[in-house]
């Protein structure tokens, strides 16, 4: 009915114009040939739950103006991404040459991938205290760098990407309700001069 709809009163010419109305033909083509092979093979995974997240996204004007927020995002996601891999990965070095010649590097830190798994699980605080209690039995002392890396990563570093993604939420959202309001104006303006020169002004 979206779809249908808009191509009855528009007509071919307008409706084509449109690039959301093109993807909403792909979308719908892609789902059509999804449920297809879907009645002749059961396959685990499908597409068709996905695209109807997309057609409620493109329905819904709100949702949709979030989603183009969140797109004009993607150069704020890779630094903060960018700036998490490096702590993760140089803390994940800096624990496996530690603990190297130790029961947790033999046990826990076996290799530096083995490591850098570890200390990503220990990011999201799944495996804490854990992951550090064989070094910890040796020395208490050992157990300052867990502390100070749970303290960076998970109080630290996560807040700074919270602010970070919050205030370029913030901005591109503040940009592109300037620019619907310019396009409103104009649209407003245009009608408006349409009206004028039409009307006929009388002088009694």
């Amino acid at each position: 009915m979206d779809i249908f709809c808009p191509l009855s009163y528009e007509g071919l010419n307008i409706f084509w114009r449109s690039t959301t109305n093109k993807l909403k033909i792909l979308l719908l083509f892609i789902l059509a040939c999804d449920i297809l092979v879907f009645a002749f093979s059961s396959q685990p995974f499908r597409l068709a739950p996905y695209i109807r997240v997309v057609f409620l996204i493109m329905t819904i004007r709100e949702l949709r103006m979030c989603a183009i927020t969140l797109a004009g995002l993607i150069g704020t996601y890779l630094n903060v991404l960018a700036l998490s891999l490096l702590f993760l990965l140089f803390a994940s070095w800096l624990a496996y040459v530690t603990f190297e010649d130790t029961p947790q590097g033999k046990t826990i830190f076996s290799s530096y991938g083995v490591t850098l798994y570890q200390m990503f699980v220990l990011f999201t605080t799944s495996n804490n205290p854990d992951v550090w209690v064989p070094a910890y039995k040796i020395s208490r002392w050992y157990s300052l760098f867990f502390i100070v890396y749970v303290l960076l990563g998970v109080y630290f570093l996560t807040n700074l990407i919270l602010a970070v993604i919050y205030d370029s939420f913030k901005e591109q959202f503040a940009k592109q309700l300037v620019q619907v309001d310019s396009i409103r104006k104009n649209i407003l303006q245009k009608a408006f001069d349409l009206i004028r020169q039409g009307t006929v002004h009388i002088i009694a």
